[in-house]
């Protein structure tokens, strides 16, 4: 049996037309991947890049599933496995996928087998090939076959690109996020056709959440979904969605969900918060370091809280810098460089790349001198100093010049 990696490059299908195109072709592979497509905005903070709706992904898996019973009997064809649920070690859901995938029909059409919640696939230890014994290998035995079935069925299908006609039956997985380190990924993504769908962004979350609040009436502000996304720094779906629905629950029926109570609910994400600050250094758009600085104030956050995260941002920055001045650029080189996400290691990388020459240094001892003010200010109150302290740091930062200092005792003339 050939177990090569066929040359050929993914074939990938967009959810939406692109996906209804396809399918309409009738010309199907037998295997199929459902997960979400990569950002288009690639700048976010988050460490994980953001994640499909899984109401989104559900609705793909059913268009594939449509398609592929076309002229059959979903009751003796159609069977819906769920991945968490049973043995991975070969004997369980794998042999059970490969089973059905195998079982056929004498009334129906082809056989649709849909497996949910594939985050965790990947082939069992137990399944991967072993090589020989020296002594089996001095008897000229061959390297142990593997005993994985699904295993076995996958690399038994053509490249997606070569396999496209009328497959005898349709495996359907589907993940949020499938984990591209596994090595069941590379095989995966060459036999089968990947279908991205679009990561929630703000329009799609206010969608949801007019949806919801249709059907026990409750009037929605335009803004709310956009606010959530600010204060939460977007990411992934399920924790968006879980914070849209606590503030329906408590809206009530026939109440009114507001930005007012998002901001006085959701709690600001500091680090979303700093990262977006760092954004506009990179940028040097003060009015937006500045906006985002009193989102941050507002809700109450310590402003020497605030200067450590900025100051810990920008120390990765200059780690990621260091790795590129060595030659490091690739994510995986960023990332064993960093002991960060390889995703989060790309983001930081774009950062620095749009920050101009010596301004990452002057930005580090920016901070610096924001920390010794911010500790030495003899003003009464404080959070005014302070408030002020970082709004000049801010636009510091901003312009790429340096902060206006002064000594504990000069600060109030200072200022």
């Amino acid at each position: 049996m050939a177990t090569a990696r066929p040359a050929s490059s993914p074939l990938v299908v967009v959810d939406g037309p692109d996906l209804e195109a396809h399918l309409a072709k009738s010309q199907l592979c037998a295997l199929y991947l459902v997960t979400s497509a990569d950002p288009v905005d690639d700048r976010r903070r988050t460490e994980e890049p953001p994640t499909a709706d899984p109401a989104a992904l559900r609705a793909a898996v059913a268009r594939i599933e449509a398609a592929a019973l076309r002229g059959g009997d979903p009751a003796l064809d159609q069977v819906r496995i769920d991945y968490l649920d049973g043995d991975h070690a070969g004997d369980g859901v794998h042999a059970l996928i490969a089973s059905e995938a195998r079982s056929m029909s004498l009334f129906g059409g082809r056989r649709v087998i849909s497996v949910l919640h594939c985050e965790e696939f990947d082939y069992d230890a137990g399944g991967r090939k072993r090589k020989p014994s020296k002594k089996a290998a001095a008897a000229g035995e061959a390297e142990e076959a593997a005993t994985d079935p699904l295993e076995r069925l996958l690399q038994s299908l053509p490249a997606a690109r070569e396999g496209l006609g009328r497959p005898p039956f349709v495996l359907i997985l589907s993940a949020t996020r499938f984990d591209r380190r596994k090595r069941a990924w590379a095989e995966l993504q060459q036999r089968g056709v990947l279908v991205a769908v679009a990561p929630m962004d703000p329009p799609g979350l206010q969608a949801y959440i007019e949806e919801q609040a249709r059907i026990f009436g409750i009037r929605v502000d335009r803004q709310v979904a956009q606010r959530i996304w600010d204060r939460l720094g977007g990411g992934e779906s399920a924790r968006l969605k879980q914070t849209a629905d606590r503030l329906l629950l408590d809206a009530g029926p026939g109440g009114t969900l507001t930005v007012a109570q998002v901001e006085a609910v959701v709690p600001m994400d500091r680090e979303a918060a700093v990262w977006a600050i760092t954004d506009a250094i990179a940028e040097a758009d003060a009015q937006r370091g500045l906006t985002v600085l009193h989102m941050l104030l507002e809700h109450e956050q310590e402003p020497i809280a605030i200067c450590a995260a900025l100051a810990a941002n920008l120390r990765g920055l200059l780690r990621v810098a260091d790795a590129i001045g060595q030659g490091r650029t690739t994510e995986a080189e960023l990332a064993a460089h960093t002991g960060w996400h390889p995703y989060r290691a790309k983001l930081v990388a774009q950062q620095v790349r749009r920050m101009k020459p010596q301004q990452l240094e002057r930005a580090l001892q920016t901070v610096a001198d924001l920390d010794v003010q911010l500790r030495a200010s003899m003003i009464p109150d404080r959070k005014i100093a302070s408030a002020r302290w970082l709004e000049s740091a801010i636009l510091a930062l901003c312009s790429g010049q340096p902060m206006r200092v002064a000594s504990a005792s000069g600060a109030l003339q200072t200022l």
